[in-house]
């Protein structure tokens, strides 16, 4: 039940910033603690690597069998921008341990999908970049962007039917991120993300989740 809030909060911990490392805290309504989200970004002249490591703690770790997640993106550096040849997303807790990988082959226009224990296919739609590396590459558009005005993109990691991802500013300056995922009955799971002048997410709110309140990922101080 946990893996797509935290995945959604995942993104809200690690992209924005073209920083080292950087920490968050996910509290849910009465909730103090219930995880953290700790992001690296590496790069040098051609190439880079992106970590996103979701640890769950108290209630929820104990919830979940002490779920670990972690979504990783690796590629090449072109023209300034962030290009994308493998992505991965795996969960571990006590019981199992899921891998999925996706390969990119930007000459073909093909996403090549494979999880454990099971045969390489071809992924459902083509995209060239993923849910981390988008981030990164259209931070200053989406900052920039006038209020009002709804921004779309697509990337692999988002909603697997075609992932779109539609961003837009908000009158008091916040923006309203959506996924297009159900997240815990919350509408699409929408976010709403302050983002300060340097373009890191400083606060990440998912809104009146199954009537209990707010999930919240702050960046640690």
């Amino acid at each position: 039940m946990t893996k797509k809030l935290f995945l959604i909060l995942a993104l809200a911990g690690s992209i924005w910033a073209k920083q080292t490392v950087l920490k968050y805290d996910i509290s849910f309504g009465i909730f103090s603690d219930i995880g953290t989200i700790t992001s690296y970004f590496d790069k040098n002249a051609n190439r880079y690597k992106i970590k996103a490591v979701v640890a769950t703690s108290g209630l929820a770790s104990s919830l979940s069998g002490g779920l670990v997640e972690r979504y990783e993106s690796y590629g090449d550096i072109i023209d300034g921008k962030l290009v994308p040849t493998k992505y991965i997303k795996s969960e571990k807790t006590k019981n199992k341990h899921k891998i999925r990988t996706y390969t990119f082959d930007h000459d073909a226009k093909v996403v090549y999908y494979h999880r454990n224990g099971k045969k390489e296919v071809k992924y459902d739609f083509y995209a060239t970049e993923d849910i981390l590396t988008l981030f990164i590459n259209s931070s200053e558009q989406i900052r920039k962007s006038p209020t009002g005005k709804l921004l779309k993109f697509k990337a692999v990691g988002s909603s697997k039917d075609n992932g779109l991802i539609t961003v837009k500013k908000r009158a008091d300056g916040k923006f309203a991120v959506v996924i297009n995922q159900d997240i815990f009955n919350s509408k699409k799971g929408e976010l709403i993300v302050d983002i300060d002048k340097a373009g890191i997410w400083t606060k990440a709110v998912l809104k009146d989740v199954m009537m209990y309140g707010d999930i919240t990922g702050r960046l640690r101080k």
